[in-house]
């Protein structure tokens, strides 16, 4: 008889003594108790925090909506800490692009910056409503 594979689960940890190094919000995401993914984010002002990494592994995982549900955990958990803001960093790609708009109806503000780097990827900012 096969194992049935279940659906993912995510763990948010919010930490200030250097455990992750210099970021300081985690989710991680995993699946039949395999890590398939995970979103970091650093602290980079008062109720600022900027997203460095947010990451689903394997290609077979990708397209899911898991990444964009990592982004939605870290919103309802480190608003709840004390973020009022979360900034994508500068090298955001077009398909996190897509995650980013489709958040707009959810959250009060969402800004590009340009990019300083060679593309032409934006930067942009999500505060919850």
């Amino acid at each position: 008889m096969k194992s049935q594979s279940q659906g993912p689960t995510m763990n948010y940890e919010h930490d200030q003594t250097g455990k992750f190094g210099n970021l300081h919000h985690m989710v991680t995401t995993t699946q039949n108790g395999a890590k398939i993914g995970e979103l970091a984010a650093q602290d980079t002002g008062p109720g600022v925090a900027t997203i460095r990494s947010n990451q689903i592994y394997d290609e077979a995982n990708r397209g899911k909506g898991y990444g964009k549900a990592q982004l939605m955990h870290l919103l309802t958990n480190a608003i709840d800490s004390d973020v009022k803001t979360v900034n994508s960093d500068i090298s955001t790609t077009g398909a996190a692009q897509n995650v980013w708009n489709s958040l707009e109806k959810r959250f009060r503000m969402l800004s590009r910056r340009k990019n300083t780097q060679t593309d032409d990827r934006n930067g942009q900012s999500i505060s919850k409503r």
